[in-house]
């Protein structure tokens, strides 16, 4: 039971990560096609 709670936890938090990674590159992305398309 331990074992499993743990289990869910970590791919919780490994599902946060990934989640704010991917807005973090999407943004970045934005912002280099914003700058791009300024120059």
């Amino acid at each position: 039971m331990w074992v499993t709670r743990t289990k869910k936890l970590a791919l919780a938090r490994s599902k946060k990560i990934i989640t704010v990674v991917r807005i973090t590159f999407v943004l970045h992305y934005q912002l280099l096609q914003f700058l791009t398309d300024a120059c």
